[in-house]
């Protein structure tokens, strides 16, 4: 996370650097991206946090060597 120019705080996601994560549309979907394309920056504010955070910690479930959970 970091806050921008305009004062806004920001996230970045990073789910092609995770093979577990890579192919899963879930995190990506949530930011509204596609999971095939890049991981560009957005905006917290414009999220659901709760949904936003729900699948943050499954992701890094996912990646630790948990398994994913639905």
């Amino acid at each position: 996370m970091w806050i921008n120019k305009s004062g806004q705080i920001m996230g970045y996601g990073t789910w092609k650097n995770y093979e577990s994560i890579r192919h899963h549309p879930r995190f990506a979907g949530v930011v509204g991206r596609d999971h095939q394309s890049n991981a560009l920056g957005f905006a917290l504010a414009d999220l659901d946090l709760e949904t936003f955070w729900s699948v943050v910690l499954r992701c890094a479930e996912q990646i630790n060597g948990g398994r994913w959970i639905e």
